[in-house]
Protein backbone atom coordinates (compact mmCIF):
# COMPACT_ATOMS: atom_id res chain seq x y z
CA UNK A 1 0.00 0.00 0.00
CA UNK A 2 3.02 2.17 1.10
CA UNK A 3 4.49 1.77 -2.60
CA UNK A 4 1.25 2.21 -4.36
CA UNK A 5 0.72 5.55 -2.59
CA UNK A 6 4.61 6.84 -3.20
CA UNK A 7 4.27 5.95 -6.81
CA UNK A 8 0.60 7.89 -7.19
CA UNK A 9 2.77 11.12 -5.25
CA UNK A 10 5.87 10.48 -7.47
CA UNK A 11 3.53 10.38 -10.33
CA UNK A 12 1.62 13.66 -9.63
CA UNK A 13 4.64 15.45 -8.60
CA UNK A 14 6.26 14.78 -11.66
CA UNK A 15 3.55 15.85 -13.75
CA UNK A 16 3.52 19.03 -11.74
CA UNK A 17 7.26 19.31 -12.53
CA UNK A 18 6.80 18.67 -16.22
CA UNK A 19 4.01 21.27 -16.41
CA UNK A 20 6.08 24.07 -14.65
CA UNK A 21 9.37 23.27 -16.13
CA UNK A 22 7.68 23.28 -19.83
CA UNK A 23 5.73 26.57 -19.14
CA UNK A 24 2.68 24.67 -20.26
CA UNK A 25 -0.50 26.31 -17.94
CA UNK A 26 -4.17 24.55 -16.98
CA UNK A 27 -5.61 27.43 -19.80
CA UNK A 28 -3.16 26.15 -22.62
CA UNK A 29 -0.22 28.32 -23.04
CA UNK A 30 2.60 27.01 -24.23
CA UNK A 31 5.90 28.39 -25.25
CA UNK A 32 7.23 28.95 -28.78
CA UNK A 33 10.57 27.78 -30.52
CA UNK A 34 11.68 25.06 -32.63
CA UNK A 35 11.44 21.96 -32.28
CA UNK A 36 14.32 19.18 -33.33
CA UNK A 37 12.91 18.30 -36.38
CA UNK A 38 13.27 22.05 -37.57
CA UNK A 39 9.51 23.03 -37.39
CA UNK A 40 8.21 25.87 -35.38
CA UNK A 41 5.64 25.82 -32.92
CA UNK A 42 4.44 25.48 -29.52
CA UNK A 43 5.98 23.68 -26.62
CA UNK A 44 4.10 21.75 -24.55
CA UNK A 45 4.96 18.97 -21.94
CA UNK A 46 6.56 16.47 -22.82
CA UNK A 47 8.40 17.67 -26.44
CA UNK A 48 11.60 18.69 -27.30
CA UNK A 49 13.21 22.18 -27.55
CA UNK A 50 15.62 23.50 -30.09
CA UNK A 51 17.31 26.86 -29.95
CA UNK A 52 19.22 28.68 -32.46
CA UNK A 53 22.57 29.87 -31.15
CA UNK A 54 20.97 33.81 -31.49
CA UNK A 55 18.08 32.67 -29.29
CA UNK A 56 20.36 30.68 -26.54
CA UNK A 57 22.47 33.75 -26.09
CA UNK A 58 19.58 36.35 -25.70
CA UNK A 59 17.69 33.47 -23.46
CA UNK A 60 21.03 33.35 -21.39
CA UNK A 61 21.52 37.15 -20.99
CA UNK A 62 17.63 36.96 -19.75
CA UNK A 63 17.58 33.97 -17.55
CA UNK A 64 20.76 36.42 -15.80
CA UNK A 65 18.96 39.28 -15.80
CA UNK A 66 16.34 37.20 -13.88
CA UNK A 67 13.90 36.38 -16.95
CA UNK A 68 12.22 32.96 -15.36
CA UNK A 69 10.98 32.01 -18.60
CA UNK A 70 13.91 32.26 -20.26
CA UNK A 71 15.82 29.96 -17.87
CA UNK A 72 13.16 27.46 -18.34
CA UNK A 73 13.45 27.25 -21.79
CA UNK A 74 16.80 26.94 -21.49
CA UNK A 75 16.80 23.61 -19.33
CA UNK A 76 14.29 22.11 -22.08
CA UNK A 77 16.66 23.16 -24.97
CA UNK A 78 20.04 21.77 -23.02
CA UNK A 79 17.70 18.29 -22.12
CA UNK A 80 16.61 17.82 -25.94
CA UNK A 81 20.29 18.44 -26.72
CA UNK A 82 21.48 15.86 -23.82
CA UNK A 83 23.74 18.58 -22.26
CA UNK A 84 22.30 17.72 -18.51
CA UNK A 85 25.08 19.79 -17.22
CA UNK A 86 24.27 22.96 -18.96
CA UNK A 87 20.49 21.77 -18.38
CA UNK A 88 21.46 21.92 -14.39
CA UNK A 89 23.07 25.51 -14.05
CA UNK A 90 19.60 27.05 -15.53
CA UNK A 91 17.33 24.50 -13.55
CA UNK A 92 19.72 26.19 -10.43
CA UNK A 93 18.83 29.54 -12.01
CA UNK A 94 14.97 28.82 -12.27
CA UNK A 95 15.34 27.34 -8.77
CA UNK A 96 17.48 30.80 -7.45
CA UNK A 97 14.66 32.90 -9.46
CA UNK A 98 11.95 31.16 -7.53
CA UNK A 99 10.46 27.77 -9.12
CA UNK A 100 10.29 25.57 -6.80
CA UNK A 101 10.12 22.31 -8.29
CA UNK A 102 13.63 23.26 -10.29
CA UNK A 103 14.94 24.01 -6.79
CA UNK A 104 14.33 20.65 -5.98
CA UNK A 105 15.43 19.03 -8.55
CA UNK A 106 18.31 20.73 -8.96
CA UNK A 107 19.25 19.32 -5.55
CA UNK A 108 17.69 16.08 -6.10
CA UNK A 109 20.49 16.13 -9.47
CA UNK A 110 23.72 17.41 -7.11
CA UNK A 111 22.52 14.86 -4.22
CA UNK A 112 22.48 12.28 -6.68
CA UNK A 113 26.06 12.95 -7.59
CA UNK A 114 29.03 11.77 -5.70
CA UNK A 115 30.97 15.01 -6.00
CA UNK A 116 28.46 16.65 -4.48
CA UNK A 117 26.48 13.92 -2.63
CA UNK A 118 26.05 16.37 0.61
CA UNK A 119 25.84 19.78 -0.91
CA UNK A 120 22.22 18.29 -2.67
CA UNK A 121 21.32 16.37 0.51
CA UNK A 122 21.26 19.88 2.43
CA UNK A 123 19.75 21.63 -0.37
CA UNK A 124 16.97 19.26 0.18
CA UNK A 125 16.64 19.57 3.29
CA UNK A 126 16.72 23.26 3.46
CA UNK A 127 14.35 23.56 0.80
CA UNK A 128 11.89 20.86 2.43
CA UNK A 129 11.79 23.19 5.38
CA UNK A 130 10.59 25.92 3.48
CA UNK A 131 7.64 24.58 2.63
CA UNK A 132 8.95 22.86 -0.48
CA UNK A 133 6.37 19.87 -1.05
CA UNK A 134 8.96 17.90 -3.51
CA UNK A 135 12.26 17.73 -1.94
CA UNK A 136 10.15 16.49 0.62
CA UNK A 137 9.29 14.07 -1.32
CA UNK A 138 12.82 12.78 -2.82
CA UNK A 139 13.98 12.76 1.10
CA UNK A 140 11.14 10.37 1.87
CA UNK A 141 11.64 8.96 -1.16
CA UNK A 142 15.74 8.61 -0.27
CA UNK A 143 15.02 7.03 3.03
CA UNK A 144 12.54 4.85 1.55
CA UNK A 145 14.72 3.34 -0.85
CA UNK A 146 18.69 4.26 0.38
CA UNK A 147 18.80 6.78 -2.15
CA UNK A 148 21.50 8.97 -2.28
CA UNK A 149 23.85 6.57 0.60
CA UNK A 150 21.31 7.18 2.79
CA UNK A 151 20.30 4.60 5.00
CA UNK A 152 16.70 2.53 4.63
CA UNK A 153 15.13 4.79 7.68
CA UNK A 154 11.43 4.68 8.27
CA UNK A 155 11.79 7.16 10.87
CA UNK A 156 12.97 9.33 8.49
CA UNK A 157 10.71 8.69 5.74
CA UNK A 158 7.26 9.33 8.06
CA UNK A 159 9.58 12.47 9.61
CA UNK A 160 9.70 13.88 5.61
CA UNK A 161 6.56 12.23 4.11
CA UNK A 162 4.95 14.45 6.85
CA UNK A 163 6.69 17.50 6.09
CA UNK A 164 5.38 16.76 2.43
CA UNK A 165 2.00 17.15 3.51
CA UNK A 166 2.24 19.55 5.46
CA UNK A 167 4.11 21.63 2.66
CA UNK A 168 1.16 20.09 0.11
CA UNK A 169 -1.42 21.68 2.58
CA UNK A 170 0.82 25.46 2.86
CA UNK A 171 1.08 25.69 -0.94
CA UNK A 172 -2.37 25.15 -2.07
CA UNK A 173 -3.54 27.79 0.78
CA UNK A 174 -1.45 30.53 -0.63
CA UNK A 175 -2.83 31.84 -4.25
CA UNK A 176 -0.60 30.69 -7.02
CA UNK A 177 1.85 29.11 -5.52
CA UNK A 178 1.32 25.44 -6.68
CA UNK A 179 -0.92 26.18 -10.04
CA UNK A 180 1.02 29.13 -10.77
CA UNK A 181 4.31 28.03 -9.48
CA UNK A 182 7.02 30.48 -11.22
Amino acid sequence: MKFFINSVVASILALALITTISGCTKSGTCLHGRYRNGESGALCAGQDLVLSENQISSRETAANAGDLESAKLLVLHFRAMKDEQSAQKWLNRAGQLGNKHAEAQHADYLATQASSRTEGIERLMRAALQQNAMAAYFLMSAYTKGNYGLPIDNDHAVFWGEIMKKNEKYNSSVPGVVSNDP
